[in-house]
């Protein structure tokens, strides 16, 4: 007989002092270190999402399916997790930042800002595919794109009002920065400055 190979479980992550989540077989678990208290989040019949980038906001618990299509809120019970409405699913690309009181979602080409109420905010679309952001104080800097401006550095601070280049550094079309594609290309932050 062959070997099992079992259910790898992946991405533990501490919930609230009291359990843990982890992703098993492409689905979220609950696990309190008990045998009673280890289940799925999810009901019989409940689709694989694959590997998942767990992000907390407060006493909420969100998690990003692999390939990005599907982000869910968690309390970490099965009947208190349920998928976010209102994200566009297209793309692959899955980052994530957050700000004092919004969790920041990098999706495909998208840029959502999460409260954990309300549903997903677009703050803008068509952004590269590597947008890596980084923490800066109460704002996010983030590799954005605009057609006019090529490829330069943006800023938000999880509002809309608040999301804006910050300056075109090679003015025109051109890219100022990287496309993302470059090795070992990345922004990283340093005490109060990038």
């Amino acid at each position: 007989s062959g070997v099992n190979a079992g259910s790898n479980p992946d991405r533990l992550a501490a919930m609230d002092g009291n359990a843990v989540v982890f992703c098993a077989d492409g689905l979220p678990w609950r696990s309190d270190g008990t045998v009673a208290g280890t289940q799925s989040l999810y009901g019989p019949g409940a689709q694989q999402v694959g590997p998942f980038s767990p992000r907390f906001l407060g006493q909420r618990f969100f998690v990003a399916a692999a390939g990005g299509a599907v982000v869910y809120r968690t309390d970490g019970t099965p009947a208190g997790t349920v998928a976010l409405p209102g994200l566009l699913t297209s793309g692959t690309t899955v980052a994530w930042a957050q700000t004092p009181t919004r969790l920041l979602l990098f999706l495909g080409n998208n840029l959502y800002a999460i409260d954990g109420l309300n549903a997903p905010e677009l703050l803008r679309t068509g952004l590269p595919t590597q947008p890596a952001p980084a923490s800066l104080g109460n704002l996010v800097l983030f590799r954005g794109l605009d057609p006019a401006t090529g490829v330069e550095l943006w800023r938000t601070d999880g509002t809309a009002p608040g999301t804006f280049l910050v300056r075109d550094t090679r003015p025109g079309a051109a890219n100022g920065l990287g496309t993302g594609n470059e090795p070992d290309w990345k922004m990283q932050a340093r005490p109060g400055q990038l």
